[in-house]
């Protein structure tokens, strides 16, 4: 087995809004400004596998900070098995490096390929690396997850900070 084997995952929202220039405002978009989350629980009994949250949200921004374009909001669950080449100690920390790698790269071509119908076409996100995503976020402790069947909400949360926050959510 791969030292991280993806072994589902799942949309459970995309949600997309596509904003068109006003007449007399900017039309062209300055930049994407991203927020992340990420949730991460342990099978009570095999502690090397997951299940994982991963939540994205993307606006595309004139330089007045006005949204311009797309508007988007994505969140992935995902169930993982981590290899025995990890070793214990380093365990989370791999499983956070590579859930954020692996689902943001879902991500963005779920995101290209849904958007690729929209009047502007599709939106294309930068590649970022999974450091620059964790960064972003407060890291929160794993928590053990029942071997029953697994719930809506994950237990612990990273909460959704912006990598670049809009001047008009700083109010």
């Amino acid at each position: 087995m791969n030292a991280f084997q993806l072994k589902n995952f799942a949309v459970t929202r995309l949600h997309v809004d596509c904003h068109e220039p006003k007449t007399d405002g900017p039309t062209s978009v300055a930049h994407i400004a991203s927020a992340f989350g990420l949730a991460v629980l342990v099978h009570r009994e095999n502690p090397r596998e997951f299940k994982i949250e991963f939540t994205g949200r993307f606006r595309q921004l004139a330089a007045t900070e006005e949204v311009l374009g797309y508007e988007v909001e994505i969140r992935i669950a995902a169930f993982a098995e981590i290899g025995t080449v990890v070793p214990e100690e380093k365990l989370i920390d791999f499983v956070h490096a590579n859930a954020a790698n692996t689902l943001y790269g879902t991500c963005r071509g779920l995101i290209a390929s849904a958007t690729g119908v929209f009047p502007f076409g599709p939106l294309i996100l930068p590649s970022i690396s999974a450091k620059e995503i964790l960064a972003s976020v407060q890291v929160q402790p794993v928590q053990a997850q029942s071997t029953a069947q697994p719930k809506a909400r994950p237990i612990a949360r990273r909460a959704v900070t912006p990598t670049r926050a809009p001047a008009a959510s700083r109010k």
